[in-house]
């Protein structure tokens, strides 16, 4: 698919593709499920490998300090390629910077997120995919680019971990967030 993120990221090896398993209907935007499966990751239960995955890499980032302080400015480095890209301004409001993700940018069809830490330079996509039905996949690519030794060292060591907890736990709780929301009559 002709996505903009392929004209912006060309250096960046791709590094996990998925497939929600869910469709959105011709009415449903990438946005609105976009903020329903961000806030179905911040609805895992305490209690869940991927909670508990997630405490373990923290408490690593803070002995390591492999993680930006709380209140550090955030690089921005696609955002700002993309501003260039476009001829537009770079700054962010604050709600585009909440979470981990700063936004890259947001199309109809398309978001673009980024994250830097220590270990790695990593954007998150998320895309439209047309079906032939009239509905549309939504998939899942994570472009990242590891910073020396300790950042391929450490994509190394999270992969299983990316592969048989994280991505399916994301996979299940936006499908169920996202069926759930359509149950509720929400557009």
């Amino acid at each position: 698919l002709p996505w903009r993120v392929h004209d912006l990221l060309p250096d960046i090896p791709v590094e996990d593709v998925w497939r929600f398993p869910l469709e959105l209907g011709p009415q449903d935007d990438l946005e609105t499920f976009r903020a329903q499966m961000m806030a179905a990751v911040d609805g895992m239960g305490s209690a869940s490998a991927l909670a508990l995955l997630l405490r373990i890499r923290l408490a690593i980032g803070r002995v390591l300090r492999l993680d930006p302080k709380e209140g550090d400015p955030r690089p921005m480095r696609f955002r700002h390629r993309y501003a260039a890209a476009e001829g537009i301004d770079p700054e962010l409001e604050p709600e585009d910077m909440a979470g981990d993700f700063s936004l890259v940018y947001r199309l109809d069809d398309e978001y673009l997120g980024e994250i830097e830490n220590k270990t790695v330079l990593a954007a998150l996509h998320l895309g439209r995919v047309p079906l032939s039905t009239g509905n549309a996949a939504v998939h899942l690519a994570v472009y990242s680019q590891p910073k020396g030794w300790l950042g391929k060292a450490y994509m190394l060591f999270i992969k299983p971990f990316r592969l048989w907890i994280v991505y399916p736990a994301i996979m299940k709780s936006a499908a169920r967030r996202w069926s759930d929301h359509k149950v509720a009559g929400g557009d």
